[in-house]
């Protein structure tokens, strides 16, 4: 019988690394599409764009505290995965 004792993962940690390297992501992806040239038939980004996308990510922080505190953790991981969805939308230029 082995005496390694498993490594535990730590979730909150794990998300909060993922949700802040997609809100990198979709900062760096916001800040291209500002300095784009405009595509003919293409809205431009406005404030409301930005507002939005650091609300979601908001959502996201507030999810990894849930998941954190092991208070409602799957609500949590799903409102993580929503911000992280919404992170990969601005960095692809909106194009999912």
């Amino acid at each position: 019988m082995s005496t390694v004792t498993p490594t535990p993962i730590h979730a909150a940690r794990t998300l909060a690394a993922v949700l802040a390297f997609l809100a990198v992501a979709a900062a760096a992806g916001f800040w291209m599409s500002l300095t784009s040239p405009e595509v003919p038939g293409t809205e431009a980004l406005t404030l409301e764009d930005g507002v939005d996308a650091v609300g979601i990510m908001l959502f996201g922080v507030l999810g990894v505290a849930l998941v954190a505190r092991d208070r409602a953790a799957r609500l949590g991981g799903a409102l993580v995965l929503m911000a992280c969805m919404i992170g990969l939308d601005y960095l692809l230029g909106g194009s999912v």
